[in-house]
Parts: C-alpha cells; sequence; structure tokens
C-alpha cells in the first residue's frame, strides 16, 4: 500500500449488505413481468440494468439501460448510443425507483476513505490499483467501493438492446454482438470527472462468483463496475462527506454518460483498463458475498 496515502478511518465495525438481481437473459415473452421493483434511498449504492418505475404498468424491457445509484440519487443511459441519461434525485418524500432486470446494490456504511493522485511513479491511477488499496484497508477478500475522481481515460461500454437477450454464452458473439452493446472506440472523458460504483473480490472463491467478471489484465481480480461521467468539478480537500459530495454533482449539471467498465487487453489495439487521475474513495467490506455466486 502506498505509504503516502491520505488515509481517513470511518467505522472499523461496518460493513456493506448485498442485494442481487440477475434476470437479464431470455426472451422478451420469458422476461414480461420479471423485472424486480428496487428503490434507491440515501442509504443504497448499486448498478445495473433497468428503467425508471412509474406505476405497476410500466415496464418496457426494450428501454432498459446501465444506471448507476449513490445516496438517493440515479443516472440512467437509455440503450441509445446518442442519448444522454436520464437521473433522478431523492427529494422530500420521494425515494427513486427502478424495475431492474440486473442489479447488485449495497446498503451499510463504509469503513474507510482514502485519496489519491499522481505521483512521480505513477502519474496516473488505474482501476485495478485503486482496487488493491481497497483490499489492503478492508483486509477482506469481497468488498463495495465508491469513487469520484478527475478522468485520465474510462473504456468501457454500455447497452444497446436489452430488450431480446441471447443466451449468455451468445451474447458476445460477433458480428451480433455490435447491434448489442456500444463499445468505447478510444479511452474517454478525460479531465471530466466520474463517479463509480463496484464489487469486487480476490481469493479462490472469486471464480464461484457469476455475478462478477475476470479482468484479463489481473487475473487474480474479478470485479463488477460502472461509471457515470460529469462535467469535471474540483472536490474539496480532507475529509469527505460521502452523501454531500454525490448530491453536489447531481445537483450541477447534468450526467454525459452511463457505462460499464471494461478491461481491454487485446494485444497491440486494447485500450486498457480505465484509469484516474486523483479522486477519493469510499470502501468497505461485502458481509454477505454468498449473494453473488
Amino acid at each position: 500500500m502506498n505509504t503516502d496515502l491520505e488515509h481517513y478511518g470511518l467505522a472499523d465495525d461496518s460493513g456493506l449488505t448485498l442485494t442481487r438481481v440477475d434476470d437479464l437473459f431470455g426472451t422478451i415473452n420469458a422476461a414480461a413481468g420479471r423485472e424486480k421493483r428496487h428503490s434507491f434511498g440515501t442509504d443504497d449504492f448499486g448498478f445495473g440494468i433497468g428503467e425508471a418505475f412509474q406505476g405497476a404498468e410500466s415496464g418496457n424491457t426494450e428501454k432498459m439501460g446501465e444506471f448507476l445509484a449513490a445516496a438517493g440519487h440515479v443516472a440512467l443511459q437509455p440503450p441509445d448510443e446518442r442519448g444522454r441519461p436520464d437521473y433522478l434525485i431523492a427529494e422530500n418524500k420521494y425515494i427513486p425507483e427502478l424495475k431492474c432486470r440486473q442489479m447488485l446494490k449495497y446498503s451499510g456504511d463504509m469503513s474507510h476513505l482514502f485519496r489519491f493522485k499522481p505521483i512521480d511513479e505513477n502519474p496516473v491511477n488505474e482501476m485495478s490499483k485503486i482496487i488493491d488499496t481497497v483490499f489492503d484497508l478492508t483486509g477482506t477478500n469481497t468488498t463495495g467501493f465508491f469513487i469520484i475522481g478527475e478522468i485520465e481515460g474510462l473504456v468501457g461500454a454500455s447497452l444497446m438492446q436489452s430488450g431480446l437477450m441471447p443466451d449468455p454464452e451468445d451474447f458476445m458473439a460477433w458480428p451480433a454482438v455490435r447491434d448489442r452493446l456500444s463499445f468505447c472506440g478510444e479511452r474517454s472523458y478525460a479531465n471530466e470527472q466520474v463517479l463509480v460504483t463496484g464489487i469486487a473480490a480476490r481469493g479462490d472463491q472469486k471464480e464461484e462468483y457469476t455475478a462478477l467478471y475476470p479482468m484479463p489484465s489481473r487475473p487474480d481480480l474479478a470485479v463488477h463496475i460502472h461509471a457515470a461521467v460529469f462535467p469535471y468539478q474540483p472536490l474539496p480537500n480532507g475529509c469527505l462527506d460521502l452523501c454531500s459530495s454525490v448530491s453536489r454533482f447531481f445537483s450541477g449539471p447534468p450526467p454525459r454518460a452511463v457505462m460499464h467498465l471494461i478491461d481491454d487487453n487485446r494485444p497491440a489495439i486494447g485500450l486498457g483498463e480505465s484509469a484516474l487521475i486523483r479522486g477519493a474513495c469510499w470502501c468497505g467490506p461485502v458481509l454477505n458475498p454468498e449473494v453473488l455466486l
């Protein structure tokens, strides 16, 4: 662990409780009515594929897209590569609700906050290196984390087609995958700001966690990470309150994109993994990792 790390212990005995929905694949008819309705209050963080709940009769699997939820705020990317994200904010008695086809939500208190920045031998902070620090601080094999940071470059994808899903083994089949996913063609959104939430695991059991994906360049890690991009706003110095920090971004200019982060290690042409310049990361141990199986 970086000995120059700016670290703040928040609550040693805290932890995060996971809730999961995994019903993404199948035909439109088979999926009808199977979307799970979940609320996202000020203590909830999560990500997945869904749409805003607008009454008992709402629900269009063809309009479900990537989302990120944080402290009563939700950003949703419609399945249209040209579309800007929608967003929902908890206010007064209103709590954002989504119909989800796929979701990982964690609730509870973060145990640590650390600030990261460029240093001479490491001018950028790759996502895997940030996750390494998360594991060093939490001392567990499964952890949840939330990051606010300035972007060096993001590598990700988002759904273009969510209504009709093939068998998971065929989902990435070429060339049909070009109509299902929108991939970034380059490292994107440099010098803007990003909110990132994810779950990461290490150790032997990570191979059994079907809700997580292995990182090709770091086979010792399995992760699932979503990101919401916002116009740049500088972060205050010192120990930050997570909820008010999130609210500050959603109260400003609207989000520019929501995406699932990937690790592109293709020989010669790969874009690598997402990286940040500086930022803050909150993290905590997952108390019920069996939900990921």
